[in-house]
């Protein structure tokens, strides 16, 4: 998460944008799910599925229901974890959920025992960036009444 955010940064100040703009829209969680929720990624190693190589997987987080996100974390085990934090496991299995329903022709158990190595590591990647942002914008959503 880090790295993308640094390197967004550092275009940000190659195109002239000031810095406050910058750090606000960078670290604005609203803005990171936006940015992270759903989007395509292009696979180093393609997936066969149904006899066809799948070679770009679409993803959208936001397309699952609390159902869908909760189960795909109960399959990441680690149960009775931190609630704020997520483990690559869990990751990886939120990413197979969100990838499995947005991309036709491919499941979550096809990407799961599939996918390789360098394109799992992104994938980890963006599920612990969308629920960290999807954490701290939920947060600014609650109010003690």
């Amino acid at each position: 998460m880090s790295e993308t955010i640094q390197k967004d940064a550092q275009e940000a100040k190659k195109d002239g944008a000031q810095d406050a703009v910058t750090d606000k829209t960078l670290f604005d969680p609203e803005v990171q799910l936006q940015k992270f929720s759903r989007g395509k990624i292009r696979l180093a190693t393609p997936i066969l599925a149904s006899d066809k190589d799948v070679t770009e997987l679409i993803y959208d987080f936001a397309a699952l229901t609390g159902r869908e996100l909760v189960a795909a974390l109960d399959k990441g085990g680690a149960v009775g974890m931190n609630a704020f934090r997520i483990t690559d496991t869990q990751a990886f299995e939120l990413f197979a959920a969100a990838a499995g329903k947005a991309t036709a022709g491919i499941d979550a158990t096809d990407i799961r025992e599939r996918m390789g190595a360098v394109d799992s590591v992104k994938a980890v990647q963006l599920a612990t960036v969308f629920f960290s942002a999807a954490n701290r914008a939920g947060n600014r959503r609650i109010s003690n009444v």
